[in-house]
C-alpha cells in the first residue's frame, strides 16, 4: 500500500456562480492531491470549496482552520479559481470574488488583500504554493465609484513571497485573460499533469514547487497559442518538496484517464463559461426518454422505430445513413452518430435529383467508413533537450479537429513511452497510422540546427541503423534499434498504412520499416523541433482535407519552407517495394 504524504494539506477554492468551469477545475486538483496513488495528501487535510460552499466565510473559516491544524514542518497548497481585481481609485486595494459576492458591498462578501494576507500570514508552515487562477473574463464590470482592472495576484501578498519556502504563481499576466477548457482550464490542466509527474526534474518520487510551476509556466502557452503567460518569480525560492507524484514510487503513473485525452481549449476568454451558463445540462430518464437542450425552433420529432427525419443531411462532404432502430436525423450534424451502424457516401454517390440514380455505376451502394486511428508516441526522456512535444501533439489534434473529415480520424496518445508501453498501445489501439515524436540517434550524427534538435546521444555499440529514443523505468534514454523497430511493426503490417518518425535521423529505420509497412516518413538528418512541429502541422492539416499521404507529405515539407526554415528537405517518404 501507498505510503500518505502525511504533511501534506491543502484548501481548494472553485468559486462556481459565472465561472462554473472552475467547479471542475477545483474537484480535478482535489481529487489528484488525494488519491494515494498520486500526491497522496490525507484526504481530511485536503479541504475542498466549490460553488456555494466558496463564500467569504467559508473561505476565511477554512484558513484559519489551517492556520490552526499546520506547524512549520507542514508543507500547504492553496488554490483559488476565481475572479482577482484590483481597485484602482477612489482607493486602492486587491479583492478575491468569492461566491455570492455582492459589488456594492465588496468589504462584507469579498476578501481583501489585506485580509488574505493576514490570514496566510497566521499560517504557520514554511512551504507553502499559492496557485491563482483569477484572470477569467467576466466577472465585475460597472462598479460605480470605482476604477478596476483585473490582477493575477494580490500586491498586499507578494511581501510574503519574496524569498524563502513559500511560492506564488498568477494563471496569466496582468494584460492577459486565463482560457477555459475541457476537461480543464489550460492553467489547471497544466497544474495536474505537472503534479503527476510530468513536472519532475528527476525520478526521486516526489514534485518540487519551483519545478512544478516552471513546468507550468512552460506549458501554458503552448496550449493555448502563446495567448496566456503565468506570473512568478521563484529565483529566491526555495525548492521544496510539495507532493508525491506516484504515490510515493519512483516511476510516473499513466496519466488519469481525463488527461489522456486531449486538452480542448476555448477559442475566445469566456466562450465556455457562457456555455455553461446559458446552456445548463438536460437530462431525461426513463425508458426510450429523449432530452433536448438549447434552441431546436424548426425541428422535428417523430418516435417509433426505423424512422428517418429530415433531409440533406450533411457530416463532412457527404451524407450519414442511419440503419437500425431509434434513429435520429437532423438538418445539419457535426460529430453526432446515432444508430447500430453508419455509413458514408461521398457526393459522386448521391442520387441524381432527377433521375433518383447514383451518378458512380460501380458503387450504386454505400461504401463503409472506415474511421483511422492515429497513434501519437511521445517520448522526451530526463536529462534530453526539452522538445516541445505538447505543442507538435495539440497540432496534430486540432489540424484533425478542424478538418472537413474530422470524422473519419481518432487520435491516442501515449506519453512517456517505454519499450513495453510501445507493444501494449500497438496491441490496445489498432492504429493504421503511428506517429512517433521524439528523440533520434545515430552513430555518425554531427552538425547542430538552430533551435532544439531532436538528436540525442545514446551511449551504445550500435553502428548504421540507430534507431529512436524511448524511457526506461526510471525515465532516462533507452535506445530502441531501427531493427528491433521493425520486427515489432511487422507483426502489425496487415493494419498499418503508415508510420511517421518525426525524429534525427530516422531515414535508416525508415528503410527497414518500409519493408513491412506501405509507407514510412523518416527525417535524413538532424531536424529542429520547429520544422519538426510545422511538418507536422502541414500532414495532418493536409491528412484531414482528404489528401493522400504522399500529398500530405508534401503539405508537411511545404509548412517548413513557409516558415523560412532552411529543413524542407530534411524530410523523406518511402514506399514499400510491392
Amino acid at each position: 500500500m501507498n505510503d500518505r504524504f502525511e504533511q501534506g494539506h491543502a484548501c481548494v477554492i472553485g468559486i462556481g456562480g459565472d465561472l462554473p468551469n472552475t467547479v471542475g477545475d477545483a474537484k480535478g486538483l482535489a481529487k489528484i492531491l488525494q488519491d494515494p496513488e498520486w500526491c497522496a495528501y490525507p484526504e481530511q487535510q485536503v479541504h475542498v470549496l466549490t460553488g456555494e460552499e466558496a463564500t467569504r466565510a467559508h473561505i476565511i473559516a477554512t484558513l484559519e482552520r489551517l492556520a490552526n491544524t499546520t506547524n512549520a514542518e507542514s508543507t500547504v497548497l492553496i488554490y483559488f479559481a476565481g475572479h482577482g481585481y484590483q481597485l484602482t481609485k477612489p482607493i486602492k486595494s486587491y479583492y478575491l470574488l468569492p461566491h455570492g459576492y455582492d459589488p456594492e458591498d465588496l468589504s462584507e462578501t469579498a476578501v481583501s488583500g489585506n485580509e488574505f494576507t493576514e490570514l496566510l500570514h497566521e499560517i504557520p508552515a514554511q512551504q507553502l504554493l499559492l496557485v491563482l487562477d483569477c484572470c477569467h473574463a467576466g466577472g465585475l464590470k460597472n462598479l460605480p465609484g470605482f476604477q478596476i482592472v483585473k490582477a493575477p495576484l494580490p500586491p498586499e501578498a507578494q511581501k510574503l513571497f519574496v524569498k524563502g519556502g513559500r511560492i506564488m504563481i498568477g494563471s496569466s499576466q496582468p494584460d492577459e485573460l486565463s482560457y477555459a477548457g475541457k476537461p480543464y482550464s489550460a492553467f489547471t490542466y497544466a497544474l495536474i499533469k505537472g503534479l503527476c509527474g510530468a513536472g519532475a526534474v528527476k525520478p526521486e518520487g516526489y514534485i518540487q514547487a519551483a519545478d512544478l510551476v516552471r513546468y507550468v509556466s512552460q506549458v501554458v502557452p503552448v496550449l493555448t497559442n502563446q495567448k496566456q503567460h503565468p506570473v512568478l518569480d521563484v529565483e529566491q525560492a526555495d525548492n521544496f518538496i510539495l507532493a508525491y507524484y506516484a504515490g510515493g514510487q519512483l516511476q510516473p503513473k499513466r496519466l488519469p484517464q481525463e488527461l489522456e485525452e486531449p486538452l480542448k481549449v476555448e477559442s475566445t476568454p469566456g466562450e465556455l463559461n457562457a456555455q455553461l451558463v446559458h446552456n445548463p445540462n438536460t437530462v431525461a430518464s426513463g425508458n426510450r426518454a429523449i432530452a433536448v437542450g438549447g434552441n431546436v425552433s424548426g425541428g422535428t420529432l417523430v418516435t417509433g422505430d426505423g424512422n428517418v427525419v429530415g433531409s440533406g443531411n450533411v457530416v463532412g462532404s457527404g451524407n450519414v445513413v442511419q440503419h437500425g432502430k431509434f434513429n435520429f436525423n437532423a438538418y445539419s450534424v457535426s460529430d453526432l452518430h446515432i444508430g447500430d451502424t453508419y455509413s458514408y457516401q461521398s457526393p459522386k454517390q448521391q442520387p441524381d435529383s432527377q433521375s433518383g440514380q447514383t451518378n458512380d455505376n460501380e458503387n450504386e451502394k454505400s461504401n463503409s467508413v472506415r474511421r483511422k486511428t492515429i497513434l501519437v508516441l511521445a517520448a522526451n526522456p530526463i536529462e534530453s533537450t526539452r522538445l516541445a512535444l505538447d505543442q507538435e501533439v495539440r497540432e496534430i489534434e486540432e489540424g484533425l479537429r478542424r478538418s472537413k473529415h474530422r470524422d473519419l480520424f481518432k487520435v491516442e496518445q501515449r506519453w512517456a513511452v517505454r519499450t513495453y508501453d510501445l507493444r501494449r498501445a500497438l496491441l490496445d489501439v489498432e492504429p493504421q497510422i503511428v506517429h512517433f515524436c521524439g528523440h533520434g540517434t545515430h552513430h555518425s550524427a554531427a552538425g547542430s540546427t538552430t533551435d532544439a534538435s531532436r538528436k540525442l546521444s545514446v551511449v551504445s555499440e550500435e553502428v548504421d541503423e540507430g534507431g529512436i529514443v524511448l524511457e526506461d523505468e526510471t525515465g532516462k534514454a533507452t535506445l530502441v534499434k531501427g531493427q528491433a523497430l521493425t520486427n515489432l511493426f511487422s507483426l502489425f503490417k496487415d493494419q498499418l498504412d503508415c508510420v511517421v518518425l518525426n525524429s534525427c535521423y530516422s531515414e535508416a529505420q525508415a528503410e527497414l520499416i518500409v519493408q513491412q509497412i506501405p509507407i514510412v516518413i523518416g527525417m535524413k538528418r538532424e531536424i529542429g523541433d520547429r520544422a519538426a512541429i510545422e511538418f507536422s502541422r502541414g500532414f495532418y492539416d493536409a491528412l484531414g482535407a482528404g489528401r493522400s499521404i504522399d500529398a500530405a507529405f508534401e503539405f508537411g515539407c511545404n509548412a517548413i519552407d513557409l516558415q523560412n526554415i532552411p529543413e524542407h528537405l530534411t524530410p523523406v517518404i518511402k514506399h514499400r517495394n510491392c
